[in-house]
């Protein structure tokens, strides 16, 4: 939405203009200041999000390929936030956190190079790389799901880790890492089949 039309704008703006009709300049001349201030302040608000947040940008069938990736990200967050007191999740749950980010950045910009390839119905690569995306998703989904079950799982064991434990952790971030590592690694296979 327009900054010049958000409320708050409009406010200002409209009483900054019933003041230079009533004659009172210092009134108007704050109220315009404050008008300005809060274009000014949406307009970079509204940067920030479209800059940041390229789930946006899709429309709400690529959306809804993201958003369950997306909600497990959410999910991790909170649960690594509510548990910091315990030594793995803490530690953990933070490295968790940072790569379901870039896993949900990967998966965005493959969902945006899936719908590239929507627009090709009768290629037959492009259909096969449609497919090879939905199946990159499908175990994106999965494997954040299994981070997350374990995680919980952890956490709500309440005793020392055991060393049979950390390897477990450990074998979990090793595959959320070359799950990482090869949402890039099908993205460039699918750029060089869609050129």
């Amino acid at each position: 939405m327009n900054p010049l039309l958000r409320l708050p704008s409009l406010v200002f703006l409209g009483l900054a203009i019933l003041a230079v009709i009533l004659r009172e300049p210092p009134i108007a001349a704050m109220l315009g200041l404050s008008w300005g201030i809060s274009v000014v302040y949406f307009a970079f608000r509204m940067a920030g999000q479209q800059s940041s947040d390229q789930f946006l940008n899709l429309n709400s069938a690529d959306r809804n390929l993201v958003r369950p990736l997306l909600d497990l990200r959410n999910e991790l967050k909170d649960l690594t936030d509510k548990n910091r007191d315990l030594p793995t999740i803490g530690v953990v749950g933070t490295e968790a956190v940072a790569e379901a980010d870039r896993v949900v950045t990967s998966a965005v910009q493959l969902v945006q190079l899936r719908a590239t390839l929507r627009r090709e119905p009768d290629n037959l690569e492009a259909v096969d790389g449609i497919g090879r995306i939905d199946l990159r998703l499908q175990s994106y989904t999965e494997a954040l799901r299994d981070v997350r079950t374990r995680l919980a799982l952890e956490a709500t064991k309440q005793r020392a880790p055991s060393a049979q434990d950390e390897n477990e952790m450990d074998g979990m971030m090793s595959r959320l890492r070359s799950l990482s590592i090869s949402v890039d690694e099908a993205g460039q296979a699918l750029r060089e089949i869609q050129q």
